[in-house]
């Protein structure tokens, strides 16, 4: 069997899976893969699956599945997959990681187990995870104005309008994200 028809015929299994019971999943975020972990109501795992961290790939795996509770540590890629899962009808749990010492401070540290271990979570208790939630884009928006802006000795005002101007896209790291 091909490796997309093998996985079509899970992703229809899971869909299958979510029509029947309510799934809480967890998502261990990467840069280009992300590992996922499904529980069914009961606690166990259905099933535990890689995907590319696209917005193409997250909508064709998760997209048309039933609104379930899916947990990831807050990240990089968290405000957009967060969005992103929200669209789809799920309900997205964005986890901190500062406050979520079993995850970042496990020796038992993987990818698998750390999916499992959000999914965990967030099915028994969500508020263990400590949930955020990510500014607005107006917010982070101007955050990103402000920051550049005192960089530059320039008042906000002129940055915000300069950049504009430019069309120019500024990334900025935020402490602890």
């Amino acid at each position: 069997m091909k490796k997309n028809s093998k996985e079509e015929t899970r992703r229809k299994a899971l869909q299958a899976e979510s029509r029947e019971m309510k799934l809480t999943v967890g998502i261990d975020l990467g840069d280009e893969w992300s590992q996922c972990c499904c529980l069914g109501e009961n606690g166990e795992v259905i099933e535990e699956f890689r995907v590319k961290t696209t917005r193409e790939a997250l909508r064709a795996r998760l997209g048309d599945l039933k609104p379930m509770v899916i947990a990831l540590e807050v990240g990089t890629h968290s405000r957009w997959v967060s969005e992103l899962l929200q669209e789809f009808g799920h309900e997205a749990i964005v986890a901190n990681a500062r406050e979520l010492r079993a995850i970042t401070g496990s020796d038992r540290k993987s990818d698998r187990v750390d999916a499992e271990k959000l999914a965990r979570y967030a099915r028994v208790d969500r508020r263990i995870l400590r949930p955020i939630r990510h500014r607005g884009k107006e917010a982070q928006a101007d955050l990103l104005v402000d920051t550049r802006a005192s960089d530059s000795g320039e008042d906000a005002d002129a940055a915000g309008e300069r950049s504009a101007r430019d069309g120019e896209i500024v990334r900025i790291p935020v402490a602890g994200m």
